[in-house]
C-alpha cells in the first residue's frame, strides 16, 4: 500500500516571516533540498527567486518521510533493469507498459526525468522539485530521476501539477550564462522550439503554425537546427514568443515494498552486451548493479504482488506554445 499525504510530512521551520525576503535563508533551504553527491549543470540552474515563486517557501522545505534507510532509498538502478521487469519505452518520460504486463503487475503511473534537461528535479527522495514540461493536467506519478549515467533513483509518489511559467521578464532576469545555456540546450534538444522559431523567421512573427508545418519541420529538423543560432533562440524567449512552462513535483507518498523488491534483486540483472562499433573488434563487458542487501544468487527476481496502481490522469497532448 502506498502512503498518502495524510501521513505526517516534515516541513522545516521558517527562519524568517513569509513577508520578509532573506536571500541567505532561501539559499540554505534550496541547498538542503539537494543531494550533494549529484552533479548538476550549474549553467542551467535558475535563480533562487524563481524557485521560491514556483514552489513557495513551504514547498521548498517540505520533506516527505521516507521509511527506508538511505542505502536502500537512494540505491541507483539501471533503467533497462526496471524496463525488463515492468515494460514500457526506455526513452519515454511517461512509459506505457503493454496490456499483457499490466495484467501482471498493474502499475502504469511511471515518470522518468533526466537531470540533463530538468536540473531542478528532486535529487533526494521525498523532496520537492520542478520539471520543464507542457503537460497541464494534474496527475500522480511514480517518479524516477536519472542522477548519473545508468543510475535512476526512485523519489516517491509525486503529485505533478502545472507550475509557474518562466515568462520573458523572468527569463531576462536570469544570469547571461544561464540564458545562453538554456538557448543552447533548446537548440539541441527541443524540436518544437526550433521549428516555431524557424517558421516565424521565415514567414513572419504573426504566422499561425499548422499541424502540416510541424510535420514538415520534423522531417527537416536537421536542416532547421543547422540554420538557427543560439542568439535567435534566446531572442525568442526574451521577447515572449517562446515561454518555458514548468511542472511542480510534490511528494505525497512512498511505495516501500515496490523499491525493496527492485533493490533486493538488482544484482541478479545482467545487462545485454552492446554491439561493438565497426572496426573496433571489442565488446563492453556487462555491468551488474550491486545491491548492499544480501540475496541468494539462485533466487528468481520476485514478481510484485498483482495490483492496479494507475495515474490519476494520463498526460494529455502537449501544449502548442511550449516544447521542452
Amino acid at each position: 500500500m502506498v502512503p498518502t499525504d495524510d501521513e505526517e510530512v516534515k516541513t522545516l521551520s521558517l527562519p524568517v516571516q513569509l513577508d520578509e525576503y532573506n536571500p541567505k535563508a532561501l539559499r540554505a533551504a534550496i541547498e538542503d533540498m539537494k543531494n550533494p553527491d549529484v552533479k548538476v549543470k550549474q549553467e542551467l540552474l535558475l535563480s533562487d527567486e524563481f524557485l521560491l515563486d514556483a514552489l513557495s517557501w513551504e514547498g521548498i522545505n517540505k520533506r516527505y518521510p521516507i521509511p527506508l534507510p538511505k542505502d536502500v532509498a537512494e540505491f541507483p538502478l539501471r533503467r533497462d533493469y526496471i524496463t525488463s521487469l515492468y515494460g514500457g519505452s526506455m526513452q519515454a518520460t511517461y512509459p506505457q507498459p503493454s496490456e499483457e504486463l499490466l495484467e501482471w503487475h498493474g502499475i502504469d503511473d511511471w515518470m522518468f526525468l533526466s537531470m540533463d534537461f530538468n536540473p531542478h528535479a528532486p535529487t533526494k527522495p521525498g523532496c520537492s522539485g520542478i520539471a520543464f514540461d507542457c503537460t497541464d493536467t494534474p496527475m500522480t506519478r511514480r517518479l524516477f530521476v536519472r542522477l548519473a549515467p545508468a543510475q535512476w533513483v526512485y523519489m516517491g509518489q509525486y503529485r505533478v501539477e502545472l507550475g509557474k511559467d518562466l515568462t520573458s521578464e523572468a527569463f531576462r532576469q536570469q544570469k547571461p550564462n544561464v540564458r545562453k545555456a538554456w538557448a543552447k540546450s533548446m537548440l539541441r534538444q527541443s524540436y518544437g522550439t526550433c521549428i516555431r522559431v524557424w517558421l516565424r523567421r521565415e514567414k513572419g512573427a504573426d504566422y499561425k503554425i499548422t499541424k502540416d508545418d510541424r510535420e514538415e519541420g520534423m522531417v527537416r529538423i536537421k536542416e532547421i537546427r543547422a540554420s538557427l543560432t543560439e542568439e535567435e533562440i534566446m531572442a525568442a524567449f526574451d521577447c515572449g514568443e517562446e515561454i518555458m512552462t514548468t511542472q511542480t513535483l510534490t511528494c505525497i507518498g512512498y511505495d516501500k515494498e515496490f523499491i525493496q523488491v527492485l533493490v533486493r534483486n538488482a544484482n541478479l540483472f545482467v545487462p545485454p552486451e552492446r554491439k561493438a562499433k565497426k572496426g573496433t573488434g571489442s565488446k563492453r563487458k556487462p555491468i551488474e548493479a550491486h545491491s548492499d542487501t544480501e540475496s541468494n544468487q539462485s533466487e528468481v527476481p520476485e514478481r510484485p504482488e498483482k495490483r492496479r496502481t494507475t495515474a490519476k490522469s494520463k498526460p494529455p497532448p502537449t501544449r502548442s506554445r511550449v516544447r521542452t
